[in-house]
C-alpha cells in the first residue's frame, strides 16, 4: 500500500503526507503498451504483488471495495501499491455475521463482485478477490471479461459468470481465473488458495516485506540510530472532528513504523535475546526470516512484525530494524517499548563505553 508518513493538522484541516508513487497507473502501462496487454511474466508479477497487498489488508481488517486498475499504481522500479481507499471498509464496521451492508454499491460495475448488487450484505475480503481476478483478466487479455453499455447487462453477465477467455491463455490460467470469477462468494477461492495455485507460483519472485526496502547499513554511521523513531505523530494532534475511531483506526493501521537500535554483540546472541524478550510477552519468532506474529494487550489484538539485523562497520556492532508490518501502530509503538525493557542489556548506547 502507498505509506502514511505523516499526520499533520490545524483546528479546521487534516493533511496527510503519503508516499510519492511515480510509475503512474497500472491502467496507463497496460494502455499505453504496444499490444494494450501484459505479458503472462508481467502480469503474474502485478498479479502476486497484488495479492500479497489484499492478504495484509484483509488480516488487518480491512477491504477495499474498489480496486481497478487506475486505483494501482506503480513505483519507478516496478513495486504496485494499491491507492484510494475511500470506499473501504474496516473490520468495526462489518455486522456479526463478517457482511459488509450498503444501501448503494461501490466500485466499477465492471468490477463489482455480483454479490456487491444485492444490497443484503457481503463479505468485503471476498468481494476484493473477485475485483482482483478481473484486474489479471484485463491485464492478460486486454479487455474485460464483463463489459456492455448497459450496466444491467454487465451485472447479469458477472451473476452467471458469463465470459470467455482468451485463446491463448494457459490451462492453469484458465483455471484460476475461473475460480476466481465464481459468482458464488462461499465457493470462489480464497487467497490462501491462491498463494497455492499452480499459476500464481509459476515464477514466484521472493519479495521482501511490502512496507519498507531494507537499505544496507555497510559502512554507516551507527551512532544516531540509537532508538530512532521515524514517522511518528500523536493522535491528540488530530482535530476533534475528525477524532472518530474507525478514522483513528484507520490512520495508525496504515502507518509506517519502524524503529532501531545498535547492539554491541554478535548475531546469534541478538536473536536468542530477542527471542527471550518476547517469549516473556507470549510472543515467538516465526521464522529464519525473523517475521513476529502474535496477539498483543489486553484486547489481544493482532500484530505482525520483521526484523533485519545489518552488520555494521566493524563487527561485533549490529544495527536491528524493526518493521511494523500489519497491525494498530499504537500496539506497535508499546510492543517495541516492552521489547526495549526486555532487551536492555544488549542495545548499545554510545556513552557507555566511555
Amino acid at each position: 500500500m502507498v505509506h502514511l508518513y505523516e499526520v499533520i493538522s490545524t483546528e479546521q484541516h487534516l493533511f496527510i503526507v503519503l508516499e510519492l508513487v511515480d510509475g503512474g497507473k497500472l491502467f496507463d502501462k497496460i494502455e499505453t503498451s504496444t499490444t494494450r496487454r501484459l505479458t503472462a511474466a508481467e502480469a503474474r508479477e502485478y498479479f502476486q504483488q497484488l495479492t500479497y497487498a489484499l492478504a495484509f489488508c484483509h488480516n488487518t481488517g480491512i477491504s477495499h471495495k474498489n480496486l481497478k486498475p487506475e486505483n494501482l499504481l506503480l513505483r519507478a522500479d516496478g513495486r504496485l501499491k494499491i491507492s484510494y481507499f475511500g470506499l473501504s471498509a474496516l473490520s468495526q464496521e462489518v455486522g456479526r455475521d463478517g457482511m459488509v451492508c450498503s444501501s448503494i454499491p461501490c466500485g466499477a460495475p465492471q468490477y463489482r463482485a455480483p454479490e456487491m448488487e444485492a444490497l443484503t450484505g457481503y463479505e468485503g475480503a471476498r468481494a476484493d478477490i473477485w475485483s482482483s481476478g478481473v484486474i489479471l483478466y484485463y491485464m492478460l487479455a486486454g479487455y474485460l471479461p464483463f463489459n456492455s453499455d448497459n450496466i444491467r447487462i454487465t451485472y447479469l453477465k458477472t451473476c452467471v459468470a458469463d465470459f470467455t477467455c482468451p485463446s491463448f491463455f494457459s490451462p492453469s490460467l484458465k483455471r484460476l481465473i475461473k475460480r476466481i470469477l465464481d459468482p458464488n462468494p462461499a465457493t470462489r477461492i480464497t487467497v490462501d488458495a491462491i498463494f497455492r495455485d499452480e499459476w500464481f507460483n509459476g515464477d514466484t519472485v521472493d519479495h521482501p516485506p511490502p512496507l519498507l526496502d531494507p537499505v544496507a547499513a555497510e559502512g554507516q554511521d551507527a551512532g544516531s540510530t540509537i532508538h530512532e523513531i521515524k514517522n511518528s505523530y500523536d493522535n491528540t494532534r488530530i482535530p476533534s472532528i475528525f477524532r472518530c475511531e474507525p478514522l483513528l483506526r484507520l490512520i495508525n493501521v496504515l502507518a509506517l513504523r519502524e524503529r532501531r537500535f545498535v547492539a554491541k554483540f554478535c548475531k546469534s546472541e541478538i536473536i536468542s535475546a530477542l527471542e527471550k524478550s518476547l517469549r516473556s510477552m507470549g510472543l515467538r519468532v516465526k521464522n529464519v526470516k525473523l517475521e513476529i506474529q502474535g496477539r498483543v494487550g489486553p484486547e489481544q489484538k493482532t500484530l505482525s512484525i520483521y526484523t533485519k539485523i545489518y552488520r555494521v562497520s566493524s563487527p561485533p556492532f549490529h544495527l536491528v530494524e524493526i518493521w511494523k508490518t500489519g497491525g494498530d501502530a499504537r500496539d506497535f509503538d508499546k510492543f517495541y517499548a516492552e521489547l526495549c525493557d526486555g532487551m536492555k542489556e544488549i542495545i548499545w548506547d554510545e556513552g557507555s563505553d566511555g
